[in-house]
Formats: C-alpha cells, structure tokens, sequence
C-alpha cells in the first residue's frame, strides 16, 4: 500500500491548552495532508510523519501542522493485506502555539497496486 500527499482523518485527540485559547475537546476530528510517501513495502516503525493543512471545523483550528510517527507496519503476503498505523503525538497551530495530542489516523485514501 502506497500513501501519498492524501487526506488524513484524525481522531481520539486530547488536547492539552493554554486556558486563553479555545481548543476541542477529545474526540474531535481533525483532517489534513500527510506530506510524504509512505508505503508498507518500506516504511519502518519509528517513520516520523508531518500531516499539513490541519483544520478541525468548529474548532476554530486551521492550518495547522500534525507531526506523529509510524507506530505499526504489516507487509502484505499471500493472503495478508497490508496494514499501517500512525499515531500523532503534537499539534502546532498556525499562531506558532504547539501542544500535546493524543492520537491515531482512522481513515486515509491509499493509492495500492494490485498483481
């Protein structure tokens, strides 16, 4: 399975905010674009990823920037698909203010190749 410059949905995100700034609570989606290719066929546990362009509608979040890593890679076999997880671990907001989140990738178009 090949990723490339896609949109990302993220999901499970715990915020930890300034009490000036109006952030969203757990479990509020955030969207975006993974900025490089990754693919199951090379792709590493420890991969770092930058996701770009991050919004969350009525969050009051845009363009922002996700930085996470790849937390689990399955390479496809006869009869196994191919499986990739990645987890953010912080948010930087446009403002230049970053904070901690907690969470993972739930959906991602993947561009795959087929024998």
């Amino acid at each position: 399975m090949r990723i490339s410059t896609i949109p990302a949905v993220l999901v499970a995100m715990l915020l930890l905010a300034a009490p000036a700034l109006a952030t969203p609570p757990p479990g509020t989606h955030l969207s975006g674009q993974i900025q490089q290719n990754i693919s199951t066929a090379s792709a590493n546990v420890g991969d770092a990823v930058t996701v770009t362009n991050v919004v969350a509608p009525g969050a009051n979040i845009h363009n922002g920037t996700m930085y996470g890593t790849v937390t689990k890679v399955v390479r496809a076999g006869q009869g196994r698909p191919a499986q990739l997880r990645i987890t953010m671990h912080s948010l930087r907001l446009a403002s230049g203010e970053t904070y901690r989140v907690d969470g993972v990738v739930t959906g991602m178009t993947a561009n795959t190749k087929s024998n």
